[in-house]
């Protein structure tokens, strides 16, 4: 991996450094913040406008602070600069995870946010996409960090430590929120094993196009976009596949796929 080599945990690069430390640091911010929201109970007084202002508070400062103090490269505009063209990949790969996503992921483990309704973008509470932007540049920032300092030499070798992250990141995640009421599953050992394997399958295909960024510093806001929408048609392809060869992984439940509509479903069954 450019920027760095077997050993290194950062990058050589001062303004990739700087953002991969103010993700670190800042990680542990949000997560002390959310964790405070659940062990306290507090959740159960908030409607849908205290849950969309907790999503604000969590997701901005990713955007916020590296753009009031982020070590910049002074000779390219601020669209160009390394955090602006990072947040930008992990906004547009944490919004197709929310807007189609979300709906296979939801369809396959039945599985469901039972969270006040309001300010929603295709049925998924606005709150969700600002958090998973935070708890997004968390993980892929991790990852990059991991796959820097063992800088793994083989194909074969870099997939066992993609696949550890990715599957340890998603059992994690589903494991840390079981206390919160509001997100029901049918089975709990369904969804910490088989469902974080579905779960992972997104950081499988992310961590490693997310960390071979960092070798490519001069790489355009363009070419950052492109990627990330590239990458987040790969996850939804593999993701759909699932759902239509392998289907549910509870074998039951009554959550629909949304876009498989009533007149889709009349007209399989007259055929």
């Amino acid at each position: 991996m450019a920027n760095g080599g077997a050993g290194v945990w950062f990058s050589q690069q001062p303004d990739q450094r700087w953002m991969e430390k103010f993700v670190l640091l800042y990680s542990v911010t949000w997560m002390l913040a959310i964790a405070a929201i659940v062990v306290s109970g507090i959740y159960e007084w908030f409607g849908a406008w205290e849950y969309f202002v907790v999503g604000l508070v969590i997701g901005l400062p990713s955007v916020v602070f590296p753009a009031l103090f982020a070590v910049t490269d002074a000779s390219k505009p601020w669209y160009q600069q390394f955090w602006f063209k990072t947040n930008v990949w992990i906004a547009l790969f944490s919004f197709v995870g929310n807007y189609f996503v979300t709906h296979v992921f939801f369809y396959v483990l039945d599985c469901a946010y039972t969270i006040p309704p309001g300010y929603e973008l295709n049925r998924v509470a606005l709150v969700f996409y600002f958090m998973t932007h935070a708890y997004f540049m968390t993980y892929h920032m991790f990852a990059t960090l991991i796959l820097r300092r063992l800088n793994p030499t083989s194909y074969f070798t870099k997939a066992i430590v993609v696949f550890a992250m990715a599957y340890s990141t998603a059992f994690m995640e589903a494991f840390s929120i079981q206390h919160f009421p509001h997100y029901v599953y049918p089975d709990a050992y369904t969804m910490f094993f088989y469902g974080s394997f579905f779960y992972a399958v997104m950081f499988i295909v992310s961590y490693p196009a997310f960390s071979s960024l960092m070798g490519t510093p001069n790489a355009s806001l363009h070419y950052f976009a492109i990627h990330s929408l590239a990458y987040s048609m790969l996850v939804m392809l593999l993701l759909d596949f699932w759902r239509l060869y392998l289907g549910k992984i509870s074998g039951g439940g009554d959550v629909e796929f949304p876009y498989f509509n009533s007149t889709l479903k009349a007209r399989k069954t007259e055929l």
